[in-house]
């Protein structure tokens, strides 16, 4: 059952589409309404769940870094657009100060009242710590990942397919009818058989 926030955070109600939207691009906006730090709780919270019922976690460690890398490439470009449009563009007091708050929420305080050249170089300083942030993020996800994998996006089609032969379904299995909870049920499924028939 989804959170009171209307924030999945559970195998069950997650649909395979939404799934595979933020392992492909790290939209966290997908399991609902709410904060960064409650969506990326939701998010962890899932992972931990998939783990549980797969037994394994090389792709979970994989998804859980790949979205952390984008929610912090997503901070960093909504950030930038704010403080260019913030010192850029002819403003009403009212627009500018939603501006400030939406900054203030990512920890850019600006100071109106202050020089514009230092409040420049001293925000630059702050992106700076933020560009070091990703760049560690990648290096990071790099040294997991295969080498030209990183850029692999999750074929949610190939996946069901692969799963439907090796499980011998006479059916199409249909990703917006399947949660993450079944799928996970299924590729735990498919090792046991695999297993089996290395065993044989």
């Amino acid at each position: 059952m989804a959170t009171q926030d209307n924030i999945i955070d559970n195998c069950d109600d997650l649909m395979l589409p939404a799934f595979a939207k933020v392992v492909n691009t790290g939209d966290l906006k997908v399991l609902g309404n709410g904060t960064d730090e409650q969506l990326g709780a939701a998010w962890d919270k899932i992972m931990d769940e998939y783990r549980s019922i797969v037994g394994k976690g090389s792709d979970t460690v994989v998804w859980r870094k790949k979205v952390q890398l984008q929610a912090v490439i997503n901070q960093y470009n909504d950030v930038t657009k704010a403080l260019n449009i913030y010192f850029n563009s002819d403003l009403e007091d009212d627009q500018k100060s939603e501006l400030l708050k939406l900054l203030k929420k990512d920890k850019i305080n600006i100071d109106p009242k202050a020089d514009v050249k230092q409040e420049i170089e001293r925000i630059n300083r702050q992106l700076k710590a933020k560009e070091t942030n990703i760049n560690f993020r990648t290096s990071e996800l790099k040294a997991i990942l295969p080498e030209p994998t990183e850029k692999k996006e999750f074929d949610l089609t190939a996946q069901l397919y692969q799963l439907g032969r090796v499980l011998e379904y006479n059916y199409k299995l249909i990703a917006k009818e399947t949660s993450l909870k079944e799928f996970a049920l299924m590729i735990k499924e498919a090792e046991q058989r695999n297993s089996k028939n290395k065993a044989a």
